[in-house]
């Protein structure tokens, strides 16, 4: 007769029907599926802390596994009662087609419209006259130039760090980070004529004679964060317009009768301000302090010093004292008053 099978293959332990064992993995969970700056908790992530810290460091019944696989630990954690979710990005207002968006919108196109006309060197089709509004004329023969438009924009693409899905309790509402970890920041130019604004391998060779630091190409790269490379401001912007201009230069020069047209999107660093610009914002009430010294102003076609000095540096002299050397009392006035009233005093 065969040889009896009977307890032959025992049934091994359920470890999620273990109470300390289910108390200590929805602890973790719950603490650790999703760390600020850390990739979201994923199943093997579970798997791996159940087999290299939970399971050696307890104690458990003959029959119990000591070692687990992923399908184990996806199942474990449905019964716990959590469940894959997505996060969601919150409320999102489209203001595209607001009526002051959309009367800005059409200023502009009418504006690019009239540049378009610009770089004919021959006169328009009649195919593109017919798409042009009518109250918008041709420029004639003698006033139409070659020109070349420049368009800048940028572009952020991010690292990945940030994942769309994560283990979290059943019907749990999440709402997605701000932020989606490291990235780069690429800055560029895109011409009208040729695309990205660059200079060909045999223009490059022949411009680097006459100016060793001029660039191949108008892009730019920045690895954003408090720890990495800063974040784009006005001063690496200015740099980065320096250099397009000399590579604009090159490869479309004045001599053969190109006119440059530089176009920019409304990005915050372009509204930005020299470090001595008068700015009423910046000032304080009284003399001195944080505030920045300030160029020279005028007043009724006078000159005014917006500095004094002190013991051979110059001490800015805020708001206060610029008010009063132009005649106007600030006795019990506040500083948004003092803004106001120096901002419209010319």
């Amino acid at each position: 007769m065969p040889d009896s099978q009977q307890e032959k293959f025992r049934r091994r332990g359920v470890l999620w029907h273990n109470e300390e064992l289910n108390e200590m993995a929805t602890r973790y969970v719950r603490n650790d599926s999703s760390i600020k700056g850390k990739p979201n908790m994923t199943t093997s992530d579970f798997c791996k802390w159940i087999n290299k810290t939970l399971l050696p460091s307890i104690t458990l019944e003959p029959g119990f596994p000591r070692r687990v696989g992923v399908s184990t630990c996806r199942t474990w954690l449905l019964e716990l009662g959590f469940e894959v979710l997505t996060p969601r990005k919150g409320i999102f207002f489209d203001g595209h087609e607001r009526e002051d968006v959309v009367k800005a919108r059409m200023s502009y196109l009418r504006r690019m419209v009239k540049l378009g006309f610009l770089h004919f060197t021959d006169a328009p089709t009649p195919e593109a006259v017919e798409a042009i509004p009518k109250d918008i004329e041709p420029p004639t023969a003698d006033k139409r130039f070659k020109t070349v438009h420049f368009f800048h924009d940028e572009s952020t693409f991010h690292c990945n760090d940030d994942q769309n899905l994560k283990w979290g309790i059943k019907g749990e509402k999440i709402l997605k980070r701000k932020g989606k970890g490291a990235g780069i920041m690429v800055s560029d130019f895109i011409d009208n004529h040729n695309g990205f604004l660059v200079l060909p391998d045999v223009e490059y060779e022949e411009a680097k004679k006459s100016n060793p630091n001029i660039k191949k190409y108008a892009r730019d790269f920045l690895e954003y964060g408090e720890n990495k490379e800063g974040y784009w401001n006005l001063k690496r912007f200015m740099n980065q317009i320096s250099f397009a201009v000399e590579i604009a230069d090159v490869k479309y020069p004045s001599e053969q009768g190109w006119k440059h047209c530089w176009i920019f999107d409304n990005n915050s660093c372009h509204n930005a301000m020299s470090d001595d610009a008068l700015n009423v914002k910046r000032m304080n009430v009284k003399p001195g302090g944080s505030q920045r010294v300030m160029r020279d102003s005028s007043y009724n076609g006078k000159e005014q010093k917006m500095y004094f000095m002190r013991q051979g540096v110059k001490v800015a002299k805020g708001l206060k004292m610029v008010l009063e050397e132009r005649g106007i009392a600030t006795e019990g006035k506040n500083k948004q008053w003092m803004q106001d009233t120096l901002s419209q005093h010319v």
